[in-house]
């Protein structure tokens, strides 16, 4: 069993087990030596990852635009989701779409109607919820009062 120390022989037998898994789902290839799997990845076209990316982004920050109202209660809304951050999700993402051949227009020609609707749900779905849960908090405060009165009023020696 690995303790997590650098040059620990069993995070190398992991590795190889993981390598070894890996280039058996990538196919016959990548499984031809071991390293192969790093050595012979293959190549994205980088003006593709580029125009995938900058699709991505943008509908990522159109997201941003349309949530961020149901979020006005989080002051590190505009931080977490900064477009620093949306950037390197869409970078990310669009390495992800073009393995599996996927594209922005796709994805939004055969999903883009759900993604609309939830997003169009989403803002009074939230607020309903919210809503929900200070109504909830009123009552109980107002019970905590009434129970606070009622007792303040016994041990007084008042009438209830």
């Amino acid at each position: 069993m690995s303790d997590g120390t650098p040059g620990d022989q069993a995070d190398g037998a992991d590795f190889a087990d993981l390598e070894a898994q890996a280039a058996a789902i990538e196919g016959p290839a990548a499984a031809a030596a071991p390293g192969a799997l790093a050595q012979g990845a293959p190549t994205v076209d980088p003006v593709a990852v580029a125009a995938e990316a900058a699709e991505l982004a943008g509908a990522l920050q159109l997201a941003r635009l349309l949530v961020r109202p149901m979020f006005g209660w989080w002051p590190d809304f505009g931080t977490v989701w900064s477009d620093a951050q949306i950037r390197q999700i869409a970078q990310a993402g669009a390495e992800v779409c073009i393995k599996h051949g996927w594209t922005m227009g796709d994805l939004m020609a055969k999903w883009g109607p759900y993604v609309g609707l939830a997003l169009a749900t989403a803002p009074p779905c939230v607020a309903t919820y919210q809503a929900i849960g200070a109504h909830k908090a009123s009552l109980a405060a107002q019970a905590r009062q009434a129970k606070a009165s009622a007792a303040g009023a016994a041990a007084s020696g008042e009438p209830q």
